[in-house]
């Protein structure tokens, strides 16, 4: 026989209350890890982006490039936060193969693994 009895309202309204709070807890807790994350993919995305701009200079150890509160400087943009993919868009400063210091520009992708193709402008 089926129970045409209502449920509780008050255990109705707890059990909603709960739910509400599981799922704002995990979806703090997902962003919050996520921008750990994505904070660190950055610095690694820089970091090789960096590196692979010192390969392509005649003299890799004058390369300076910007700090963030620096003018001109571009943050990396994530393209994908499935897998971690990242371009870059900066400039370094370096000297050329007669000791002038020039600006160059740079174009950096990084993949998921960590490795960086630079396109390097103005060397």
């Amino acid at each position: 026989m089926a129970d045409n009895n209502p449920a509780n309202p008050v255990t109705i309204f707890f059990q909603g209350m709960v739910g509400l709070a599981l799922l704002a807890g995990l979806g703090y807790g997902g962003w919050v890890l996520m921008d750990r994350l994505a904070g660190q993919d950055e610095r690694a995305a820089i970091t090789a982006c960096q590196n692979a701009v010192k390969m392509q200079l005649r003299s890799p150890a004058s390369a300076i490039f910007p700090e963030s509160s620096d003018a001109g400087y571009s943050e990396p943009i994530h393209l994908s936060a499935t897998d971690g993919s990242w371009m870059w868009n900066n400039y370094v400063d370096s000297q050329n193969g007669f000791g002038a210091m020039l600006r160059s520009e740079f174009f950096c992708t990084v993949d998921p693994t960590g490795y960086a193709e630079v396109v390097l402008i103005g060397d």
